[in-house]
């Protein structure tokens, strides 16, 4: 919710005048965790928190920059 309850302004203007509430270039995680084990999981799990609480903050669409490396 901090990252994306910065933008419930945007969330209540774009949804008055019924337009779409685009995310672009958003969600690099990389280089976290255990020496030797993979961080894709992880990695996973975050971007889809961020993506259900942007949808239930009125976020349409996210465009992902992902960047994941074991």
């Amino acid at each position: 919710m901090e990252l994306i309850g910065h933008y419930a302004n945007e969330s209540a203007a774009t949804k008055a005048v019924d337009g779409v509430l685009h995310m672009d270039e958003t969600g690099t995680v990389a280089c976290h965790g255990k020496e030797g084990v993979c961080n894709t999981l992880g990695a996973a799990l975050w971007e889809l928190d961020y993506a259900l609480t942007g949808a239930a903050e009125g976020f349409d669409r996210f465009m992902f920059h992902i960047s994941f490396s074991h």
